[in-house]
């Protein structure tokens, strides 16, 4: 009988409450082993990671609305930067300062107070970082002319970077999770070796799979909560809540060899029972043949004697009128 084939949401049932069952999970073909992951992958991407991008971008008190509302009108124009005002805001670690009245910073004039510096002039860009500074000058805009407007135009193309990050991060989402379940497949092996299912590489791999469900859920569970865990608490947790749903896969193939045992003695017994009733009712038949046989025999012989009787008189009655006819000439002589 072929197994039932089972959909997303079923496996995902059994993946994680029924780990006692995922003999009936090894069954799943490759095919649909790829899809369920592919698709279990694409839901974790889109809440975790697609979702928040996009109210870190869009939201109402994202990037670009703040950038709209607190960016002052600029204009570049022949590689010189103008903006109607100045700009400056500071904290314990960073100093930011836009002032184009200013024709170009200088290493100088740099606070060393701060971990980071950001200074804007009219000419020249310069950031300090960590000890090391960068200088970026406007020269090279020299022939392009641009205000804050550009925002706009160019919105629907950070879109379509944002777009390809989210595909980058989902496509490295599925791979690292087909190699973390090759990681727990060769755990999966020492465990089939110790408790001797006997299963093949193939069937752990997908149990392997399966195990890494429920962790993988509760972990975008708690992002969208917002819960912080230590990343390696996380790993630790992870890897104990997998190994362990992996072993009970791996023992409920054991318990299916057991009840597979047990069918296989029903079976032989129920067809040598069979095959004893057959016997006895074929030679019930051969004896009930035999004495319809002899029976037959039997009649058939005392049919042949009471022909050969009836031949017997017949022959004497014969005797006996010639005998009669022979004396009947005597006397007439």
């Amino acid at each position: 009988m072929e197994p039932k084939k089972l959909n997303f949401f079923e496996q995902i049932n059994y993946a994680v409450t029924k780990p006692k069952q995922y003999n009936k999970l090894s069954m799943v073909s490759g095919g649909r082993l790829t899809g369920f992951v592919f698709l279990l992958m694409l839901i974790v991407t889109i809440i975790s990671t697609l979702i928040p991008i996009v109210n870190a971008f869009t939201g109402s008190d994202g990037i670009y609305n703040r950038i709209q509302e607190e960016l002052p009108y600029f204009e570049m124009k022949d590689g010189n930067l103008f903006v109607e005002e100045r700009y400056e805001n500071f904290d314990n670690n960073n100093y930011i300062l836009v002032d184009t009245t200013i024709d170009a910073f200088n290493y100088e004039d740099i606070d060393k107070n701060y971990d980071q510096v950001f200074l804007i002039s009219k000419t020249n860009y310069f950031q300090y970082s960590a000890g090391k500074t960068q200088e970026f000058d406007f020269k090279v805009f020299q022939g392009y002319n641009f205000t804050k407007d550009i925002i706009e135009v160019f919105k629907p193309f950070v879109y379509i970077i944002l777009a390809l990050v989210v595909v980058f991060i989902y496509l490295f989402g599925v791979g690292g999770y087909f190699l973390s379940g090759l990681f727990y497949s060769l755990l999966g092996l020492f465990a089939s070796s110790v408790s001797n299912t006997k299963l093949s590489f193939r069937k752990i791999f997908i149990i392997a799979i399966y195990s890494k469900v429920t962790m993988k859920l509760v972990y975008t569970l708690t992002g969208i909560l917002g819960l912080a865990i230590p990343s390696g608490v996380k790993n630790i947790i992870a890897i104990i809540v997998t190994c362990t749903y992996l072993v009970f896969g791996i023992l409920s193939h054991k318990s299916e060899e057991s009840n597979s045992d047990s069918m296989r003695m029903t079976q032989n017994n129920n067809y040598y029972n069979n095959n004893g009733n057959y016997n006895d009712n074929n030679y019930n038949n051969n004896n009930y043949d035999n004495n319809n046989y002899n029976n037959n025999n039997y009649n058939n012989n005392d049919n042949k004697n009471i022909d050969n009787n009836s031949n017997n008189n017949d022959n004497n009655n014969i005797n006996n009128n010639d005998s009669n006819n022979n004396d009947n000439n005597n006397n007439n002589n």
